[in-house]
C-alpha cells in the first residue's frame, strides 16, 4: 500500500487557526521538532492514519523551533505531543504525549469522532493520560497528571 506523506500537513502559528481552529472535522496537531527521534516515530503513524482517516480527520504537524506562540498557548512541555481539535476547541480529553502505539491513537481518534457520554471521555481521559506518562514523560509530567486528575474529578 502506498502511503502519501502528504496526508500530513504543516502549520504554523500564522495558520493555526485558519487551519485547525475553523475546521468542522475532528482536527490532530503534532508538535514535534525535526532533532527529535520519538517525533519521527510519530509522523510515520500520523502518516498511515492519515491515509486511513482521509476525509474524515485532518493531520498537521507544527515545528515547535520555528512556531513558539501556539506550543505556548496550549502549554506544550514536551515533543511529541498530539493534541485533538474539534469545531474550534481543543479536546482536552486527549492529548498524546510521546511515542506512544497506534492503537492508542485509533481509539482516541474513534472516541473523538463519537461524541458519547461524558462518563466515557472520562474514562478514557484517565486511559490516555495514564497511558502517555507510560511511554516516557518525566516526573514533572507525573505530578502535573496526578493534579489533572484530581482537579477533572
Amino acid at each position: 500500500m502506498l502511503l502519501l506523506d502528504i496526508a500530513v500537513a504543516y502549520v504554523t502559528d500564522e495558520n493555526f487557526g485558519t487551519l485547525v481552529l475553523n475546521s468542522k472535522t475532528l482536527v490532530l496537531v503534532d508538535f514535534y521538532a525535526p532533532w527529535c527521534g520519538p517525533c519521527k516515530n510519530v509522523h510515520s503513524k500520523m502518516v498511515e492514519l492519515a491515509n486511513d482517516y482521509a476525509g474524515a480527520v485532518k493531520f498537521f504537524k507544527l515545528n515547535v523551533d520555528n512556531n513558539q506562540l501556539t506550543p505556548s498557548k496550549y502549554e506544550i512541555l514536551h515533543i511529541p505531543t498530539v493534541l485533538f481539535f474539534k469545531n474550534g476547541e481543543q479536546r482536552d480529553t486527549h492529548t498524546l504525549v510521546g511515542n506512544v502505539p497506534k492503537a492508542t491513537f485509533i481509539k482516541s481518534i474513534k472516541q473523538n469522532l463519537w461524541d458519547g457520554k461524558k462518563e466515557k471521555k472520562n474514562h478514557l481521559w484517565l486511559s490516555h493520560q495514564a497511558s502517555s506518562v507510560k511511554f516516557g514523560c518525566n516526573a514533572f509530567w507525573n505530578n502535573h497528571l496526578w493534579f489533572s486528575i484530581k482537579k477533572k474529578w
